[in-house]
């Protein structure tokens, strides 16, 4: 008998293609695998820092880059999404200055604050193993201070941050955008437009843009712009409300 050739079947792993249900009429996944994901991620202990993130790009990128239905990353001037929790006022610490951080420097800050007011960490350059993580006040800490970053010498070395948990289509757990203080009067301004109109963010699907803007030294950066592209549907906003609770955990959780 001739022994037959080996394949590569068992080397080898082929690519599935498996799409995940989705709501009637609707691109965005359906509410059970939504909330079940979410549910894997709590019992997991995900942060903020775990989760895929959408940056807004530098001025020379001038594009964001985030996924489409399909999974694939792609770069587009807007994308669209319903956010589901937003905190206007977390704040993040980081002991290494920003063009010294290495990758992992970069990941978690060293101290934080969920609301803006009360920070926990370490506020030390260079901590000594002594030093524990301790609470302190964001509005006297002087990293708080104008003029206290370290690489301008201007703003504040502490960055203050929006965070808005998206729900992108096509996609089972929500994505984090940061949205920085410069463009911290959009996110106001949209909320109170929304509130004046009858509605939350969480009853529509959100447009989030970029503008080209300039600061004080003439340095160009990208603004970040949000608009309603559509009501969410009743099977949307189902999702919404079953999601909701979750979500709001999830970003304010302090990591």
């Amino acid at each position: 008998m001739t022994k037959s050739k080996a394949t590569k079947t068992e080397a080898s792993t082929e690519a599935v293609d498996v799409a995940l249900a989705t709501i009637p009429n609707s691109p965005y996944i359906s509410t059970d695998v939504v909330v079940s994901s979410m549910e894997v991620a709590d019992e997991m202990g995900l942060g903020t820092f775990d989760i895929p993130q959408i940056k807004v790009p530098s001025a020379e990128a001038g594009v964001w880059a985030t996924l489409g239905v399909d999974g694939q990353k792609v770069h587009t001037d807007t994308f669209e999404g319903i956010i589901l929790a937003m905190n206007p006022r977390e704040r993040g610490w980081w002991a290494v200055d920003y063009d010294s951080r290495s990758a992992e420097d970069s990941v978690k800050p060293a101290c934080q604050s969920m609301d803006g007011k009360t920070g926990f960490g370490i506020r030390e350059p260079l901590p000594s193993d002594d030093v524990v993580a301790t609470e302190a006040s964001c509005k006297t800490c002087k990293w708080a201070e104008f003029g206290s970053d370290r690489k301008t010498g201007r703003g504040q070395d502490c960055s203050q941050t929006g965070m808005a948990l998206v729900l992108l289509p096509g996609q089972a757990i929500p994505h984090l955008v940061r949205i920085p203080a410069s463009s911290a009067k959009a996110i106001v301004t949209y909320t109170v437009d929304l509130l004046s109109s009858g509605k939350k963010m969480t009853q529509v699907v959100t447009r989030f843009g970029l503008t080209d803007e300039k600061n004080a030294a003439g340095q160009r950066y990208c603004g970040v712009t949000l608009e309603v592209a559509r009501a969410t549907t009743p099977d949307e906003t189902a999702l919404v409300v079953a999601a909701m609770p979750q979500a709001r955990d999830l970003l304010l959780r302090r990591e």
